[in-house]
């Protein structure tokens, strides 16, 4: 009769300690207020970092390479435009991410990596989410008569993400009971708050004054046509509200006579040939792919 042979014996252990643990949540704790709310996602990054670093499988550890910045990203997307209330027309997103490639064409580089989506919502609206994410909704693009209009109302959007005008508008109207809640590791976030936050942004006027100047700008160091710009948001500011419609685009980027008037006069300084956008594309077309 034969010896059975050893078993392999697999050990998965944590070293941590609780008081490095906590040293860490405190940590989190103070620059999660510090900041505003923002920090969190960084904190969190520091946690798991930490928790794995002290996990030992076999003699083996783990490590983790998350980043916060990729957490803060990809929440903010996830909480703007479900995946299943995103428009999936490959056409319509290649139209689109066109239009934005023109658009950032001149510029000698910027911060950010530009992400175009079409959310499949009748509302007539757009947000600019902090870290490169502009969100057209379906009834704004629906609402536009050529690209050149839609290519206004995306370098107007592209502009408060590269002055950071939504981070500063989210820091604003984050309750301190979320950031507790943030700052704290509560069971899971109140996305009632950071809806309210990131989706209902409220910019202020001299936010919207420089996105107007400088998004003309862009449309301009472009070559695209600037009235498409203006032509665009006089049909906005024409638009009559409804009752029981949802929230529009003048809600969120309130306008006035001055406004629409400096925008006008910055338009016509143009002394250039238009380039056309998306040359022999029917935009009629374009536009209602999400339908």
């Amino acid at each position: 009769m034969h010896a059975a042979p050893p078993q392999t014996v697999r050990r998965l252990s944590l070293q941590a300690t609780g008081g490095e643990l906590f040293g860490i949540y405190a940590i989190n704790l103070f620059f999660t207020i510090l900041t505003l709310g923002v920090y969190y996602f960084w904190g969190k990054t520091r946690v798991r970092r930490y928790l794995l670093s002290q996990t030992e499988f076999d003699g083996d550890r783990f490590e983790w390479h998350g980043t916060g910045k990729e957490l803060f990203i990809g929440f903010l997307k996830a909480l703007i435009v479900p995946r299943p209330d995103r428009c999936r027309d490959a056409e319509q997103q290649r139209a689109l991410e066109r239009i934005a490639a023109v658009l950032l064409a001149p510029a000698s580089g910027t911060p950010y990596t530009m992400q175009i989506t079409v959310a499949d919502n009748r509302d007539v609206n757009g947000v600019a989410a902090p870290g490169g994410s502009v969100v057209i909704f379906r009834g704004l693009l629906e609402e536009t008569a050529r690209p050149e209009e839609l290519a206004g109302v995306m370098a107007h959007e592209i502009q408060h993400i590269l002055h950071r005008h939504g981070t500063r508008a989210v820091f604003r109207e984050m309750s301190l009971g979320l950031l507790l809640r943030i700052a704290t590791g509560g069971s899971g976030l109140p996305s009632l708050d950071v809806a309210r936050a990131v989706g209902g942004l409220r910019y202020r006027r001299g936010d919207e004054e420089a996105a107007d100047r400088d998004g003309m700008a862009m449309v301009q160091r472009a070559r695209i046509d600037p009235q498409g710009m203006v032509a665009m948001y006089e049909r906005l500011q024409r638009r009559p509200e409804r009752r029981g419609e949802p929230p529009t685009y003048l809600s969120s980027h309130p306008r006035t006579a001055e406004r629409l008037a400096s925008l006008k006069r910055q338009a016509a300084e143009a002394r250039y040939t238009p380039v056309a956008l998306l040359p022999g594309r029917r935009w009629s077309h374009i536009r209602a792919r999400c339908k």
